[in-house]
């Protein structure tokens, strides 16, 4: 693979190499051309014409180039192709790329303009066209032949230019960007690699649970989120596992706001588990002390799993966080069925839990009540 990608582009270089030499024999060829045309003029008045001929050129050349590299910008697929015979090397740069249509498109829209509005409209072309020689003829000294040379060194420096950003464009720009996302998709994996690992290490084997990180994992805690920062600002992302594992650490070093951002993140990544919404909550509820945004995150991971019963249960206790025993009584009816939910109750009605104001209500009392052995 690494063989065809060099092949690849010592070919495409190659031909940006053509482009650009080809660009540089037409600009030479305008000079050539401005030269011969200011020689008719005494010194005086050459340097001033001259100076006035290569910035018409030179703004002719740059909007070419401008229009030919918005012509020629690469389309994004939502959807890599999955089409038959694409090599390996077409898979790896261009998986998110394709040449872009626009010019076509522009091509077609032109045609239909043409036949529909009529060709009695191509005459009002030669009258824009003088009006722009009139406007341009006394910077290239006025005389008879400043119109015409003025007219076609415009349309000469466009027409370059528009090559030139339009061919460079299409050669280079989607290898450019695809190679740019493979490098951060690199740099992303490296990054979710180390988190990886260094969530494996703190995990408690008998327990399955992590141990409380020192000071010197705290540090790295600290720095794998700056990590993270650092390539989200590149417009990098990690996967959704990885993110976890991240919101996971963070909320054991006591970064909640850091943690309940990267639970948020792994939900953008998979928007139909509810599992990080339901963590993020409990982060938002219990530590941050909000649990009016925290109610939110569970609706949100209810509405996707209407059975799952850690988000009903959690809610439950962010309802009496609200003041709302009545709805709290009711979720955890729901899910009072397991034993270790109804376990839990019992545990968050002691000092300080959620349950604490509701744990001689007779509701309660019966929710928690252990069926007969």
């Amino acid at each position: 693979m690494a063989v065809d990608v060099e092949q690849s582009f010592s070919g495409r270089n190659i031909h940006v190499r053509s482009v650009i030499l080809g660009t540089l024999a037409s600009l030479t060829v305008g000079l050539i051309a401005i030269a011969f045309f200011v020689g008719q003029f005494p010194w005086s008045k050459a340097w001033p014409i001259f100076g006035s001929a290569v910035i018409i050129a030179g703004g002719a050349v740059a909007v070419g180039t401008l229009l030919g590299f918005i012509f020629g910008l690469p389309r994004t697929f939502d959807q890599p192709p999955n089409e038959s015979g694409v090599g390996k090397l077409s898979q790896v740069f261009l998986l998110k790329y394709a040449s872009n249509a626009n010019l076509d498109q522009i091509s077609d829209w032109l045609t239909k303009i043409i036949v529909g509005v009529g060709l009695t409209q191509l005459v009002n072309i030669p009258k824009a066209l003088e009006s722009l020689g009139e406007s341009i003829k006394p910077a290239l000294g006025d005389v008879a032949s400043s119109q015409a040379f003025g007219i076609g060194l415009i349309i000469y420096g466009s027409v370059v230019g528009f090559l030139f950003g339009y061919l460079l464009t299409r050669l280079r720009m989607a290898y450019a960007l695809t190679l740019s996302e493979i490098q951060m998709s690199m740099r992303a994996e490296g990054i979710s690699r180390k988190i990886r690992e260094f969530d494996t290490e703190l995990m408690v084997p008998e327990t399955g649970e992590l141990a409380e990180p020192d000071e010197s994992a705290t540090a790295r805690i600290a720095d794998l989120s700056r990590l993270v920062k650092k390539l989200e600002q590149a417009g990098g992302r990690l996967d959704v596992d990885a993110y976890r594992r991240l919101a996971r650490q963070l909320k054991k070093a006591g970064k909640y706001t850091e943690a309940e951002r990267a639970y948020m993140k792994a939900a953008e990544l998979s928007p139909n588990d509810p599992s990080p919404l339901n963590f993020a909550g409990v982060i938002r509820s219990k530590y941050l002390n909000d649990p009016a945004g925290a109610r939110e995150y569970y609706l949100r991971a209810i509405s996707l799993d209407p059975t799952y019963a850690s988000a009903m249960y959690n809610m439950a206790c962010n309802e009496m966080r609200l003041g709302r025993a009545e709805e709290a009584l009711k979720l955890l009816a729901v899910v009072v069925s397991d034993p270790k939910y109804r376990d839990l109750a019992e545990e968050d009605a002691g000092p300080g839990g959620p349950f604490e104001s509701v744990k001689d209500d007779p509701e309660f009392q019966r929710l928690v009540q252990r069926e007969e052995e």
